[in-house]
């Protein structure tokens, strides 16, 4: 997947007058575990790590906030305000749902960028739940007493058929556009103040 923070930002800055007017079909949330789905690309690699960091916004509602600052100096003040083991890891999976191919990505957690050892389910999710959903439809649901994620294959593969997805030109355009509004350049960004108990 062409999609990389770093490099898009000339994208970002066209799309902005168009963010407020559209918006993307892309929604962020959590496999569901009614839902069988694919997730975009062939292998692992194919996908973006992103560091994120959740915090209420104005609204009282609490989001995934990308942090992905305009420069080094702003990187420096942006850790040096927030708890850096707070700040999370995740890679970004564009999702198709099988029924009404309902779109939708998913923000799967990896360890914090302070973590000094990764949780089972962190690895799981990289090493297997990611190239099961890459190979074909599966539904996903966490076991309370096993302690990690299950993996259901749908019992008639035949009847799924390959999603249609955005070519990748498209997809950087929507992810662009979906993570516009929650992306954290600078220190005196609002989420950062409120972190901080400078504003409620």
């Amino acid at each position: 997947m062409p999609y990389d923070p770093s490099k898009n930002r000339k994208t970002k800055a066209r799309l902005a007058a168009k963010v407020k007017k559209e918006s993307s079909d892309w929604e962020i949330q959590n496999p569901k575990n009614f839902d069988f789905f694919k997730i975009f690309g062939k292998s692992v690699d194919d996908l973006d790590d992103i560091s994120i960091y959740q915090q209420r916004d104005g609204g009282g509602f609490i989001k995934s906030w990308i942090i992905q600052p305009k420069d080094d100096k702003e990187e420096e003040k942006i850790f040096e305000h927030l708890n850096s083991k707070y700040v999370k890891a995740a890679i970004v999976c564009p999702c198709i749902t099988s029924g009404n191919r309902r779109k939708f990505l998913w923000l799967a957690k990896q360890p914090s960028v302070a973590a000094v050892r990764t949780h089972e389910v962190h690895i799981q999710i990289r090493n297997e739940i990611i190239p099961a959903c890459q190979k074909g439809f599966r539904k996903v649901f966490w076991d309370d007493e096993s302690m990690k994620y299950i993996i259901e294959k749908p019992e008639n593969t035949e009847i799924f058929k390959e999603p249609v997805w955005p070519s990748p030109e498209e997809l950087t355009q929507e992810l662009v556009k979906r993570f516009g509004e929650l992306m954290i350049e600078t220190a005196d960004h609002e989420i950062i103040k409120r972190a901080r108990g400078l504003i409620t």
